[in-house]
């Protein structure tokens, strides 16, 4: 039998009611494995622009990348848009995006889409447009909002880039929104794991692997291997039934969305950049211990930057930082009443300067410090009342505590995709898909 290559993608099935595209691209796995399909790759989980408003919980995307026979490719088709009504159905979520393209590699359009979708904001009509032009198989309810993710994630192969491993597992439907009975000890011992990340919140001890709200998913583990993940999940004791649980490769922990670096001048509403610059005043401290930077660019324009209390050191450093300190910041660009500010999710700092603080003259009688009697009035002792006319005070620098380091929120605040310090300097590369580790998913009830 003659077999094709199918890239599916899936978006815009969250709910506050219970659904998750991750979960949504589980039961898929399991539509794809019965029809006898071949998984080229793990499925895809792809995170993109945390800042775009109509964003779903986590603007993530799935994709399934398979090998099938070409007589089961129009049932595949039909199965897979019937089981996403289904579920959508269940849960609410009317903005179901689903996408079918049939090729070995995904046309460089939805390459393009994916690389604009992860970094800024894109045209839904243009994206329809694509969609017709290509001639692949759509299927969208609601605001059609889906297809962005769907198409993106479809064109996003997590190649010759950066990736990661997050193993998923789901419950049972009967336990949605009950406690999730995941042994927290067992859970903190990943602390120490130097391949999985994000599962605990170091500053606080919280477990992180756990969402929360009634939502499907039992857990998530993620980590940079594909066996990293599935070794900390078998350490996990769990004292409830699974439905399953799949491992999905992803571009989570990349910091992929902060490598476009720009000029203030050509800053655009949600963007995620990069921008260098130094402070052009000492920061402010906001209500609630939110802490505004002022930043100045070589071009000589001026942008604020907002590192806001639950983002942790990040704040609570930046606002030991002086005027002409250098910096590399990144984050989302918005528009506000006052401008666009930049919402801090990393700051770089390249270099600081001296700090001094001006001292008056000491008193040549007594040896005591001099109070200055007014601008251009010079000193006077108040212990001698000896007086000074014309005397500048002296100039003392002082060391700085701090030193040039990258500056992160803590993992309880953090994104999907933000990159932990601890991958820093070992990104995972690869040149082709495939599936590298087995047992890479698991239907326990079924």
């Amino acid at each position: 039998m003659k077999k094709a290559a199918l890239h599916l993608g899936v978006d815009d099935t969250d709910s506050d009611r219970g659904g998750c595209t991750t979960h949504l691209g589980h039961i898929l796995v399991g539509k794809a494995l019965s029809l006898g399909a071949e998984f080229i790759d793990y499925p895809n989980l792809v995170r993109l622009n945390p800042d775009i408003p109509w964003k779903t919980r986590g603007n993530g995307a799935v994709c399934l990348r398979i090998g099938l026979d070409v007589s089961e490719v129009d049932g595949f088709w039909e199965e897979a848009v019937a089981t996403a009504e289904d579920y959508i159905g269940f849960t609410g979520e009317r903005d179901l995006g689903m996408v079918l393209y049939i090729g070995e590699d995904p046309p460089e359009e939805a390459k393009e889409l994916s690389r604009v979708a992860l970094r800024s904001m894109v045209s839904l009509s243009g994206v329809r447009q694509t969609i017709e032009s290509l001639g692949v198989r759509w299927h969208a309810v609601g605001s059609r909002r889906g297809l962005v993710g769907a198409l993106s994630a479809v064109g996003n192969v997590l190649l010759g880039v950066d990736h990661t491993f997050e193993l998923l597992a789901y419950r049972t439907r009967e336990n949605w929104g009950a406690k999730r009975m995941v042994v927290e000890a067992s859970v903190l011992q990943l602390q120490e794991d130097p391949l999985t990340f994000a599962n605990i919140d170091p500053e606080t001890g919280r477990v992180l692997v756990t969402p929360r709200g009634l939502d499907p998913v039992l857990l998530g583990i993620r980590g940079d291997t594909a066996e990293s993940v599935h070794a900390a999940f078998e350490r996990v004791d769990i004292g409830e039934e699974l439905r399953g649980w799949t491992i999905f490769v992803t571009n989570q922990g990349t910091g992929s969305h902060l490598e476009i670096e720009r000029r203030i001048e050509d800053l655009e509403p949600y963007e995620q950049v990069r921008v260098v610059g130094t402070l052009a005043r000492t920061p402010k401290i906001l209500v609630g211990g939110h802490v505004r930077l002022s930043l100045r660019d070589d071009g000589g324009e001026l942008l604020d930057c907002m590192a806001y209390a639950p983002s942790g050191q990040l704040s609570t450093v930046a606002r030991r930082l002086v005027k002409g300190d250098l910096v590399r910041v990144s984050g989302g660009v918005l528009l506000k009443p006052q401008g666009l500010t930049l919402n801090l999710e990393r700051i770089e700092v390249v270099e600081l300067v001296a700090e001094t603080r001006r001292v008056p003259p000491m008193c040549p009688r007594c040896r005591r410090s001099m109070s200055s009697l007014g601008m251009g009035q010079g000193y006077e002792c108040r212990g001698c009342s000896y007086h000074i006319s014309e005397v500048s005070p002296g100039i003392v620098h002082r060391g700085r505590d701090l030193s040039p380091r990258i500056l992160l929120p803590p993992y309880r605040s953090g994104r999907h995709l933000t990159k932990p310090l601890k991958r820093y300097g070992r990104p995972n590369i690869r040149d082709a898909p495939g599936i590298g580790f087995k047992p890479w998913t698991s239907f326990l009830l079924d």
